[in-house]
């Protein structure tokens, strides 16, 4: 090989060096901004976890038969009272309230769940469980 061609790969292999560290440099400090953002999140996130376990605590201390639904009338949440009046368990989570039993003596529950969802008003009724004891609800 010639001297020249020598010095211009030589050239050439700094200048590609020089790309690579300044490649390096720039990842170094997208690296250092994502481990920020990524910091933030999960202070966030323990925020967030937080919030849901005073409502949730809230919620169960309130003794109080309380269902939460997806828009497609899906088990979203409950506390442990409406266990005894809806048969559900943690595992009915993301269930549709059609396929699942419950101890209410009411025909249309689906559709009247259905009612206050697209309404967003409230509904007062009085009903009974089937061993006969009256309950009161409001949806």
């Amino acid at each position: 090989m010639s001297n020249e061609k020598l010095i211009w790969t030589n050239e050439a292999l700094q200048s590609a060096n020089e790309e690579i560290e300044s490649s390096g440099e720039e990842l170094h400090s997208l690296n250092e901004d994502l481990n920020t953002v990524n910091a933030e999140l999960q202070n966030k996130n323990e925020a967030l976890s937080e919030a849901y376990l005073s409502i949730t605590n809230a919620l169960n201390s309130t003794k109080i038969a309380i269902m939460f639904w997806n828009n497609d009338l899906s088990v979203k949440r409950f506390t442990p009272e409406s266990a005894g009046l809806i048969n559900l368990i943690e595992t009915d989570m993301g269930r549709p309230i059609s396929h699942i039993s419950h101890n209410l003596v009411i025909d249309d529950l689906p559709q009247r769940i259905k009612s206050v969802a697209d309404t967003l008003s409230a509904v007062e009724d009085e009903f009974q469980t089937g061993t006969g004891a009256g309950t009161g609800c409001a949806s």
